[in-house]
């Protein structure tokens, strides 16, 4: 989705202002008691030019260490956000945003920090060298994917005018589909085995939570024949009806997949 383009300015707007001086007591043998503020910076943004990004990483933390609680440290912790993504180290990137989500509430870019938050969790439900190749994403475990949405929606309704807020809605619909064909194929698991009640709570929770999918109208169908197999008639037709308000015409095709003609 080229979400990494918006990151180039990134680097400017967030670490021009980190000037200033004021170094806390450090260890002797400390490779950065020498090194001032800004030659620790210079040197993090020559290791992200050379795509070095764990030792970037290691320079933005020193900053953080030397200058804690300061707004060097803040601005710092949000690059290292960038870095520690870049490095493939999601786990790390996403428990370090929601840190400085909890410490920053207010801060002025604490939106860039739920974008990360929200692309750390979205990348670790595939892995860093799964990414580029061709799996089913909705049939993986989708906890990191729900943790990514979650991530994302705090990211649009607290900051609609964020411009993050843009890429991380087009994500948020991604992952939406992603998870209601998860909960799908479950319910589909399920019906191949006749566990209707398992086929119902499966089938409900799309049409409950993940109704503007594609996936609600198979649900529905899924849902009246649950019902049907449980002699809960009523509402098994309540299913069909509700299904040929909002999907006229759908009935006839969902008919003819293959696993509910064999149920």
């Amino acid at each position: 989705m080229g979400a990494f383009r918006i990151f180039n300015l990134v680097f400017l707007l967030i670490c021009m202002p980190l000037v200033g001086c004021g170094v806390t007591d450090i260890d002797k043998d400390d490779e950065y008691a020498k090194m001032s503020k800004a030659d620790i910076l210079l040197r993090a943004k020559m290791a992200m030019n050379a795509q070095h990004y764990q030792e970037a990483t290691k320079d933005l933390d020193a900053i953080e260490a030397h200058y804690p609680f300061s707004e060097d440290a803040k601005k710092a912790k949000l690059l290292s956000l960038y870095t520690s993504l870049k490095a493939g180290q999601y786990a790390i990137a996403e428990t370090e945003a929601q840190y400085f989500i909890e410490m920053n509430p207010n801060h002025p870019k604490v939106d860039y920090a739920y974008f990360i938050k929200g692309l750390s969790a979205y990348y670790q439900s595939i892995g860093r060298l799964v990414r580029y190749l061709p799996i089913n994403r909705d049939a993986t475990d989708q906890n990191s994917n729900r943790r990514a949405f979650f991530a994302f929606s705090e990211l649009v309704k607290k900051y609609p005018k964020s411009k993050y807020a843009n890429n991380a809605y087009k994500r948020m619909v991604y992952l939406k589909n992603t998870l209601a064909k998860y909960e799908l194929n479950t319910a589909i698991y399920y019906a191949k085995r006749s566990a209707w009640v398992a086929v119902i709570n499966r089938a409900n929770n799309i049409v409950e939570n993940f109704d503007d999918t594609e996936h609600v109208k198979e649900a529905l169908y899924l849902l009246s024949i649950a019902y049907n197999k449980l002699k809960m008639y009523q509402q098994s037709q309540d299913a069909i009806k509700i299904l040929e308000h909002n999907h006229p015409g759908s009935i006839a095709k969902l008919k003819e997949i293959e696993y509910i003609k064999n149920t």
